[in-house]
């Protein structure tokens, strides 16, 4: 999967620079994915009971924690980009290098 440095939009550079950018874009994965699973088993788990599969339980689960990540990132980082925006704004030196970006496009 390749990622583009830049939007395609407004030129914004997604990683700004900071060692932790995809700290935070795992994070917010992390905790979409562990949602997904942990409302996946409830239902399961509440729909089976007394008698719960615990393989197909399991299977799904693992199905879950494997596709999940994978199809969320995109959007994970996107949403920890805009999270960053909002603790901290763009400063005069990055909207530059956006302009100047987009005159060379």
């Amino acid at each position: 999967m390749h990622k583009l440095e830049r939007c395609r939009t407004c030129n914004f550079r997604w990683n700004r620079d900071t060692d932790g950018f995809m700290t935070g874009s795992m994070t917010i994965n992390i905790i979409i994915t562990f949602i997904t699973m942990t409302a996946a088993m409830a239902v399961m788990v509440i729909a089976t009971v007394p008698d719960i599969p615990v393989l197909p339980v399991t299977l799904v689960l693992l199905a879950i924690g494997i596709c999940v990540p994978l199809l969320v990132h995109p959007s994970s980082c996107t949403m920890w980009s805009a999270a960053d925006c909002a603790m901290r704004p763009l400063t005069e030196a990055e909207l530059a290098d956006m302009d100047a970006a987009r005159i060379k496009a």
